[in-house]
């Protein structure tokens, strides 16, 4: 519609309704409006530039609906209540600014008010409304509305329905069965993403039978009320984000009387058992249990709920046993997320029934089994996540469609057994354009396709600061003040009545500071750790430095903050602030005195938030760092570092070594794997039978077997942390305990060539006076079997030797040595493995060259290092292949001879 045929029709009309009518123009400063215009609609009109004040001078207009536009500016001030029949307004979906005025929350024939999804800011007049007709109020979704109000305010509007006030900055306390009898026509209530307290006294209360919508996300709130149970009509229920513990109550399969489509429970402390009456919401079509503390067994009739389920999230909690495995009837099933359980067994088949499934995450399950390949015959999914299961194999669809994986834009099948044929044929000649990206990383056999835009992952909206020189302006002078005062303070004021200020203005601050040192004692701190990594995602634009380090193994940044930066965060409303703060103290190291940086945090909050900031934000911190670290793993290789305050300095271990690499037998390598993941998983039975939870390796044989090799493989392979351990290094078994300690948890030990080491080889040069000046071998049996050996957890310790038989037994113990594997010469496998590897050919391309190989490899001894040499000779295949049959021979002839 051309803009003079819409300013013809404003000069006419009583009812003027252009809903989704195409404008697409921007609204003249002024217009020529018929007086008598009741009703005007331009709902999703394309309409543009700054909200016409001069509509609301409209002394016959009753309706007004500006929805869904691009109207930027603020709603006029100064309109006179005696002058406006307003009963609907509804601006919202528009880009508003500015404060909300007076007369809308007073005018008395206003039925209808909306102003959801803007950017309104400013305090909201509560305490004055005066609104006898309202039926719905909905100011959700600005984010920088506020105000304190209870329920007083609302319990006066009688006629209201609709309810919403979400995403804002509100707060006050709420008793919600006392609101749901007082408003008797309320059929939508959302308070979410506020700063509310809802309580309730657990009666049995009145509620409006047509109840349709219930959120009350991050609302404190603890308990199931039981004025739910009420609610036969209800259609979306969302209670994430909440406190709310214990096991849900027996008539939870009451609410919505079969009508309830969505339940969104998530992020609570709930416990217990799959609750069965979950099963009788036969129309359900989204359930999110995430993040409890659910556990036990799936019951049988969950299959029944798959039937009208299109997304179901159950991951993060404790749930265990099998998946269920009946799925007759899942056509609606889009999204499968089961993550971060304990389910174990195979992944159920009759799952390939769910034909529109989109998004199939399992990750981080006990599950096993050989990789399902009927999941490259679901035609609709996208997102396939199996990461850190016990699935073994090829990644091998079956022949049952043309093209397997048709939709297929992230798939994760990191941490498992898949170490064979690393691009798999789904994925080859799969045309890559800019927008696509892979990586495949041989050393975790992983594999990620991501063919979305880059686009599609974004940051969240840092907030806006105002323009510079408004802060400028009014800063200045206080800045310029506290800047003087403070170098007074610090130059001409005495030390002593300098602190004796500090310790006045503190008696009176209302401040509590904690100090996180950053060890304790001899232990590094590891909540000082977690702070560290926490606050360098939490930076903002307020930040001035930084620390920024880039490893050339990662693919990322590593940010933390620098010293004497304020970074200022907000937990469950409760607003806190953290320095990072150095000093330099003299410390003496075997009477050599030497200077060493002590770091802290300090961390800042007022003290009546001193049991939430202890008792939950800083497990908070911890847990989030610890997401935060394993997303970004990278590991290191330390080494003894007499100047570091843990005695270790650290540098990225970008040894390439992977299971798939090493020239080893394939029964051998699964056995070491099979190994390390029984151990890793057995924290609770180490804890049950009262032993540290360590494990203990001997590697032995020639040199050039690979013993370094798999200590890396090892290291890849779990990414756990290597600390070498050179004993000629260390002084005196004092240092050896100090090092131990110093080392952290997920980590491996390694001892090189231990039987190298003068004086740990026999017990009987232990008994020279002064023991403990040196490094003895009870000391290094204390170190890695003693009440010290405890001092952490997930450790794994290495020993390597050449000659296994001068060891003393002592070593040699199951408890201390666990695992003794025999490093030997290259065997025909290790050289198969050798070949692709270096010359990427295999048996049955070079057959005949190959058996011959074998043949010799059978008469002669040589280590897999001197294998490679030669296939490192040269680019050219048949020339090296020759080169090699050729220095066997010689090798045979020498050793014949």
């Amino acid at each position: 519609m051309g803009p003079h045929v819409f300013n013809n029709l404003l000069q006419k009309l009583e009812e003027l309704s252009l809903g989704d009518v195409n404008i697409s123009s921007v609204l003249p400063t002024s217009l020529n409006i018929s007086s008598s215009l009741k009703l005007l609609n331009l709902f999703q009109t394309g309409l543009q530039g700054k909200l016409p004040h001069y509509i609301f001078n409209l002394h016959s207009l009753e309706t007004l609906d500006l929805s869904y536009n691009d109207f930027t500016g603020d709603i006029p001030s100064d309109i006179s209540l005696n002058q406006t029949h307003l009963t609907y307004l509804d601006l919202s979906s528009n880009k508003l600014n500015g404060t909300l005025p007076s007369w809308l929350f007073t005018s008395p024939y206003l039925e209808h008010l909306s102003l959801d999804d803007n950017m309104f800011s400013g305090n909201v007049p509560f305490e004055s409304f005066a609104l006898p007709s309202l039926q719905v109020l909905d100011l959700s979704n600005n984010n920088q509305l506020g105000g304190h109000t209870d329920m007083q305010t609302f319990r006066q509007l009688t006629n209201l329905t609709v309810l919403g006030l979400s995403s804002n900055n509100f707060s006050g306390e709420w008793e919600l069965d006392t609101l749901l009898t007082s408003l008797t026509n309320l059929e939508y209530l959302d308070l979410s993403y506020n700063g509310f307290s809802v309580t309730t006294k657990n009666a049995n209360h009145y509620v409006n039978p047509g109840f349709s919508y219930l959120g009350l996300a991050s609302c404190k709130l603890k308990v199931f009320p039981n004025s739910f149970r009420a609610m036969k009509q209800v259609l979306e229920f969302d209670l994430s984000s909440n406190e709310i513990h214990g096991q849900i109550p027996h008539w939870a399969g009451e609410i919505g009387g079969n009508r309830l489509f969505r339940l969104n429970l998530s992020h609570n402390l709930i416990q217990g058992p799959f609750p069965p009456s979950i099963c009788n919401m036969s129309n359900l079509r989204y359930l999110d249990m995430s993040n409890n503390r659910f556990g036990g067994l799936i019951p049988t009739c969950f299959e029944k709920l798959t039937s009208s389920l299109e997304v179901i999230d159950m991951g993060n909690n404790s749930f265990q046993g099998l998946i269920p495995s009946s799925y007759d009837d899942c056509g609606p099933l889009e999204g499968l997320i089961l993550k971060g359980n304990q389910f174990e067994g195979e992944l159920p088949s009759s799952l390939s029934k769910c034909q529109s499934l989109k998004v199939v995450d399992l990750g981080n399950n006990h599950l096993n089994g050989t990789f399902p390949s009927w999941l490259g015959d679901l035609p609709n999914l996208q997102v396939l996540v199996l990461k850190s299961n016990r699935f073994c194999g090829h990644i091998q669809p079956s022949s049952a469609v043309k093209f397997p994986f048709r939709s297929l834009q992230v798939l994760d099948v990191s941490h498992n057994r898949i170490f064979k044929n690393m691009y798999p044929k789904p994925f080859k000649g799969r045309r890559m354009t800019e927008a696509m990206r892979i990586e495949i990383s041989v050393s975790k056999w992983q594999i990620i396709l991501v063919t979305k835009p880059p686009d599609m992952f974004s940051y969240e909206n840092l907030p806006s600061l105002p323009p510079p020189k408004t802060i400028l302006t009014t800063a200045a002078s206080l800045t310029a003040s506290a800047v003087l005062f403070k170098s007074l303070a610090a130059d001409i004021i005495p030390v002593d009545i300098n602190e004796y200020f500090k310790t006045c203005f503190k008696r009176f601050s209302s401040e509590l500071t904690i100090v996180i040192q950053e060890s304790d004692g001899l232990t590094p701190n590891h909540l000082f750790e977690s702070a560290n990594i926490y606050l360098g995602s939490k930076l903002s634009p307020l930040t001035r430095r930084i620390k920024v380090q880039k490893p050339e193994k990662d693919n990322e940044f590593t940010v933390t903050v620098d010293r004497n930066q304020v970074i200022v965060d907000v937990f469950q409303n409760v607003k806190c602030k953290w320095v990072l703060q150095s000093e330099r103290v003299e410390v003496r190291h075997n009477s050599n005195p030497r200077s060493s940086e002590v770091k802290y945090f300090e961390l800042s909050f007022h003290k009546k938030h001193k049991e939430t900031m202890l008792k939950k934000y800083l497990g908070y911190v911890v847990r989030k760092a610890k997401e935060i670290k394993e997303e970004s793993k990278t590991v290191k290789l330390h080494t003894v570092d007499y100047n570091g305050t843990d005695y270790w300095g650290s540098i990225v271990l970008n040894h390439p070594a992977t299971f798939e690499t090493m020239a080893m037998d394939e029964e051998k390598k699964v056995e070491i794997m099979e190994d390390l993941d029984l151990f890793i998983r057995r924290k609770e039975y180490y804890r049950r039978v009262g032993k540290a939870w360590k494990r203990g390796y001997l590697f032995y044989g020639p040199p050039g077997t690979g013993k370094s090799s798999l200590v890396a493989a090892m290291a890849n392979y779990l990414k756990f942390d290597v600390y070498d351990l050179d004993l000629r290094e260390v002084q005196c078994n004092s240092d050896l305990r100090r090092l131990l300690i110093g080392t952290k948890n997920k980590s491996i030990i390694v001892i090189e060539d231990i039987d190298c080491n003068v004086g740990v080889q026999s017990r009987e040069l232990d008994q020279e006076p002064n023991d403990d000046d040196k490094i003895t071998l009870s000391g290094l049996l204390n170190f890695i079997d003693g009440l010290w050996s405890s001092c952490g957890d997930e450790r794994i310790i290495v020993f390597t030797t050449n000659h296994k038989d001068r060891l003393d037994e002592a070593l040699l113990r199951p408890g201390r040595m666990d695992v003794h594997l025999e490093m030997s010469y290259c065997s025909y496998g290790g050289f198969k493995v050798l070949a692709s590897t270096y010359l990427q050919v295999k048996e049955e391309e070079k057959l005949e060259v190959f058996h011959v190989i074998k043949d010799l490899l059978e008469k002669v001894k040589v280590t897999p290092a001197e294998i490679a040499g030669e296939l490192m000779k040269s680019e050219n295949v048949e020339m090296v292949l020759k080169n090699v049959v050729h220095w066997l021979r010689v090798k045979e002839q020498i050793n014949s001879t």
